[in-house]
C-alpha cells in the first residue's frame, strides 16, 4: 500500500507498506489503519518542520538585534555573555550593544524589554537604533535615555515599555572615565583591583510609561584592574535558593572575580545563573563586562590578556 502523507492541505510525501507474507493482501481495516498512521506521521513531519522555521527565524532575528561582534578597544578589556529563556522559540527581550561616538568615545548599553517574541523585538530595535542615532548629536547618557523614553511614547502605542542602562566611556592610559545613566535598569557594579565592589549611579523610573523622567548622570573613574559590570534583571532575578538572593549570589561570585579577564568574569557570572539550580533559567539575562587592562609593565598583566 502507498498513502500520501498529508498534513494542512500540503502533500509532504508518501508511505509504503509491504508484507511478505506470501499470498496475503490488504483489506478495507488495513487500509483504514494506515491512512490513519499515515495522518499521523505527516501531522508530525509537519510540526517538526513548522518548528524548525520558527526556530530559524527567531535566530535570525535575535542576531540582528545583537552586535556581530565586540569592538577592540585600546586599554580596554571587554567580554559579553547572552541568553535568551526562550532560545530556539522565542526572540528574548534582553539586549545589548556598544559603539564607538563620533567624538572619539565609546557607549555602552544594556536593556531588558517587556515581554518577548515580536512585540519585544520592535522595541528592541527601536531602542538600539534611537540611540545610536542621538549619539550623533549628543553622547550625555541622560539625554540619550530622554530621548528614547520620547519615541517609545510616540511611536508604540500598546504600552511597551523597558529598562536601559547607558554608560559613555573616555578611555585613558591605564583608566577610563565612565559617565552612567539608569533608566529603570539595575545599577552596573564596579570591582576594583583590590576587590573591594561599588554599585554605581543612581536608578530612575522605567522608560515608555511617563512623558517627564528624572535622569540623572553619574561619572566613575576606573583605575587599572578595575571592571564594571552591566547586567540585566535575569542575573539576578534568578534566585531558586531561598538562603540566597540574586543580588547577594551575584556579590559573592564578583568577590572572587578581581585579578581575572573580562571573559572570565562573564563566564563566571553566567555559570552561577546557569548552575544555580536544577531547572533552566526561567528569564532572559545579559551581561557585559569592562575591565581596565593593566599596562605591560604591571606584575599581573598577563590576566587582562
Amino acid at each position: 500500500m502507498i498513502l500520501p502523507l498529508t498534513a494542512r492541505l500540503r502533500a509532504l510525501g508518501t508511505i509504503t507498506f509491504v508484507t511478505t507474507s506470501s499470498g496475503r493482501t490488504y483489506g478495507d481495516e488495513d487500509r483504514a489503519l494506515a491512512e490513519e498512521l499515515a495522518r499521523r506521521a505527516a501531522l508530525v513531519v509537519d510540526n517538526a518542520r513548522l518548528y524548525e522555521r520558527q526556530r530559524h527565524i527567531a535566530h535570525t532575528l535575535q542576531q540582528s538585534l545583537l552586535p556581530p561582534s565586540l569592538p577592540q578597544i585600546p586599554g580596554i578589556d571587554v567580554a559579553t555573555r547572552y541568553r535568551a529563556a526562550g532560545e530556539g522559540i522565542e526572540v528574548g527581550g534582553d539586549f545589548y550593544d556598544i559603539f564607538e561616538t563620533a567624538e572619539g568615545g565609546w557607549l555602552f548599553t544594556i536593556g531588558d524589554v517587556c515581554g518577548k517574541g515580536p512585540e519585544a523585538a520592535a522595541v528592541t530595535g527601536l531602542a538600539r537604533h534611537t540611540l545610536r542615532a542621538v549619539s550623533l548629536h549628543d553622547v550625555r547618557p541622560s539625554t540619550m535615555l530622554a530621548m528614547l523614553n520620547e519615541s517609545i511614547l510616540q511611536v508604540l502605542s500598546d504600552d511597551r515599555f523597558c529598562t536601559v542602562c547607558c554608560v559613555r566611556m573616555r578611555a585613558g592610559s591605564g583608566s577610563a572615565r565612565l559617565t552612567m545613566c539608569s533608566g529603570g535598569h539595575p545599577l552596573p557594579l564596579i570591582l576594583r583591583a583590590s576587590g573591594e565592589i561599588e554599585t554605581a549611579g543612581r536608578s530612575s523610573m522605567l522608560l515608555g510609561v511617563l512623558p517627564d523622567v528624572e535622569l540623572t548622570d553619574h561619572v566613575v573613574d576606573l583605575k587599572a584592574g578595575d571592571t564594571m559590570v552591566m547586567f540585566t534583571d535575569g542575573v539576578i532575578e534568578e534566585a531558586r535558593n531561598p538562603d540566597r538572593s540574586g543580588p547577594e549570589r551575584l556579590t559573592d561570585v564578583l568577590s572572587r572575580c578581581a585579578g581575572l579577564s573580562a571573559s572570565e568574569i562573564a563566564e563566571s557570572i553566567e555559570h552561577s545563573v546557569v548552575e544555580f539550580g536544577p531547572e533552566s533559567p526561567r528569564d532572559d539575562f545579559a551581561i557585559l563586562v569592562l575591565r581596565v587592562k593593566e599596562s605591560a609593565a604591571s606584575p599581573d598583566s598577563a590576566s587582562s590578556r
